[in-house]
This record gives structure tokens, sequence and C-alpha cells, in this order.
């Protein structure tokens, strides 16, 4: 794959074929080998603007039936990541993708045994300076790591919407209705279809908005550019991200409802469950409760 000229930049601190090596000597010196607690996340003083994600280059060689070769596995989930901008006009945030040998940092991470050597897949994402949807829709809370239930988020994201401007307020609804009805075609079409699709970008947390450097507008990005968050379709899996899918719209829709439509979200939400067979919902109780409880709270 080609390198741009900014993955130069990280080459002098490393070697060619270690793309983005953190060398010991770096320690304290500003360069940051992990990103806000997150091991497989890089933010580096070198590339000020960018976020480097590390994905273990073997994890892909089993990621496609039929696909052996983590190389071409990588970019058959990044034509999956391209039809999301292409064909439903969700915006994804710039990356570039560099394949190479890991440092130092990521074989301790990895436990990698001494003198063996391990290539990573490096997904370079542009910033976004903005608002995190997630935060605001109460996806999460300080001191607690499991999901949190919808009658726990509405609370929270009540409160946290009001600490932005009403202006953002405004267009953040909007851009959530619109990306909502191209989400909802989204799990649609693969629902109607067979193969591969990326189940993890139902979720606020998945999107920024905001700008990226040099960008003269705000945005929706999807900021969550995990190559490997793949899975084939089956009406368990299209089950499992319409859960997540349903509690996003039911908070939105109770803190923003005012600014922006979210029925056709909703509708199509009723719609896709009513699809999955009945025996498949028997065997998803946990899915299809979380789903009726966000429907009923619309």
């Amino acid at each position: 794959m080609e390198k741009n000229p900014a993955h130069r930049l990280i080459h002098e601190k490393g070697t060619s074929d270690t793309p983005f090596s953190t060398p010991e000597s770096a320690k304290g010196s500003g360069d940051k080998p992990a990103f806000e607690g997150q091991p497989f996340l890089r933010n580096l003083d070198a590339l000020p603007n960018k976020v480097i994600r590390r994905e273990p280059l073997a994890d892909f060689s089993v990621l496609f039936r039929g696909i052996e070769d983590p190389l071409e596995a990588v970019k058959k989930s990044e034509a999956l990541l391209s039809e999301l901008d292409e064909g439903y006009g969700i915006t994804v945030v710039p990356i570039s993708v560099v394949v190479g040998k890991g440092d130092a940092v990521s074989a301790r991470i990895d436990s990698v045994p001494s003198g063996e050597s391990r290539s990573y897949v490096y997904i370079i994402t542009e910033k976004v300076e903005g608002y995190d949807p997630g935060y605001l829709l109460g996806e999460r809370k300080k001191g607690i790591t499991r999901r949190l239930e919808i009658e726990e988020r509405l609370p929270l994201a009540s409160e946290r919407i009001t600490t932005i401007p009403e202006e953002v307020r405004s267009q953040t609804a909007q851009e959530l209705a619109t990306l909502f009805v191209s989400l909802s075609q989204y799990l649609q079409d693969k629902s109607e279809t067979s193969g591969h699709f990326l189940f993890d970008i139902f979720r606020g947390g998945q999107y920024a908005y905001g700008k990226i450097k040099n960008g003269t507008d705000n945005h929706m990005y999807l900021i969550d550019t995990d190559l490997h968050r793949v899975e084939r379709i089956t009406s368990n899996n299209i089950l499992d991200s319409l859960a997540d899918f349903a509690e996003t719209v039911c908070v939105a829709m109770n803190v923003l409802g005012s600014y922006a439509d979210f029925a056709p979200a909703k509708k199509s939400i009723e719609e896709l469950l009513s699809g999955i067979p009945e025996a498949i919902q028997k065997t998803m109780e946990e899915e299809v409760r979380r789903i009726q409880v966000s429907l009923d709270r619309m």
C-alpha cells in the first residue's frame, strides 16, 4: 500500500519496515504509546492531528471465509468502509493504511515472545475537533464499565445535552437524524443479502461531530475505523446491531426530538425487527428486550 509523505515523519523515528515504533529513548519526550487508556491507539507528537490505530495483521486471515491472505482481507475491509461513504452518504473520517512490523511497545502489550516479530495493520485517522455524540447520549458514565440501560442513559443525556450551545445542539440533532436514515438503509440492505458487514457502527460513540484540520464545515464523522470489526451477515448479527441502534435512536429522540425528526428511524427499527424470524428472536431475548424497551420510550 502506498505511503504518503505524512507517514515518513514517523519513519524517521523507526525504520522503513517498523513505521510506528516508539523507541525506549522517546519515553518522556511527549510521544504517547497509548491513547486515552486504549493500548491499540497511538497519539504521536510527530503526527499531532492523527490518531494511529493498530491491529494484528494475522487477525485478518480468519476474517473472511475463503480469504487466507491477510493483506487481501485488509483491502476487503477497506472496501466495506468505503461503501459507507460512497453508497450511504456516511462520512468516514479520512484514513490511510500502512502494514508493518510492531515495535517494543506492541510486543509488550501483546505478550509477543522474545525474538519473535509480529506485523500489524496501522490505520492513520484524522482527529476531529468537536463533540462526542456517545457522551452526549449517555452511553458511558465514569466508574461504570458495563453497558448502561436506557433508564440510566436518559437522565445523563438530558443533562449533558444542555452543556453544548443551542446552535450546535440543533445541528447535531439534524446530522444524527440524517445519519440514522442512512444506517437504517444499511441495515435493511445487509439483512437482505449475504456476505459481510460492519457491525460496530450503530452507537453514538463511533462518531464525532466537528471539523478535521483545515476543514471548513462541521460534519458527523464515523471515527471508529476498526477494519476488523466485520461479521458475516446473519439474522443474529443484524439483531445484535439493531439493539445498539435502537438505544441510540431512543435517547436521541428523547433529548433532541424538538430539533429533528427521528420518526423515520423508529419506523425502520420496527420494520427490521418484524423481519427477524421469531425463532431467532427467541434465542436472542436480551437483544429483543433492549429493542422493545427502546421502542416503548421513543
